[in-house]
């Protein structure tokens, strides 16, 4: 019999709450920042690998689950640029000097943005192969 590492405490539908060591949140994190995804999915891509290894398979095999999971990651990306734009616009017409404020910021914050699609779409070409 295999020995349980780690404790889940919760868990509502497909929902999970996971206690992870410092150790293993610190690693998670650096993944996290280096790959430029978000914390939950970049622990859901390590189970996906982890379980494909454990299965006998490639860990970068996908299947047409995480496929459209990343697909969906399209769609999400473009649901926050168009938020970000509203926020924008709505800084603009409400804060005193908002229009000279973002101006001041947007080549700051078109280099970050740029820095984090070009990692993201890294992170999926890895994936999607």
């Amino acid at each position: 019999m295999k020995q349980r590492i780690g404790a889940t405490s919760r868990i509502h539908g497909h929902d999970v709450h996971v206690r992870f060591t410092d150790r293993t949140f610190a690693a998670l994190q650096a993944f996290a920042s280096e790959s430029g995804l978000a914390l939950n999915g970049c622990i859901r891509l390590l189970v996906e690998r982890a379980l494909a290894i454990e299965a006998g398979g490639p860990p970068g095999d996908i299947g047409p689950e995480l496929l459209a999971q990343l697909k969906a990651l399209n769609q999400g990306v473009l649901s926050g640029l168009i938020a970000t734009e509203q926020s924008q616009r709505l800084l603009v017409r409400i804060v005193p000097g908002g229009a000279q404020l973002c101006e001041e910021l947007f080549e700051e914050s078109a280099a970050g943005a740029r820095r984090r699609l070009f990692r993201l779409e890294e992170a999926i070409d890895e994936e999607v192969g």
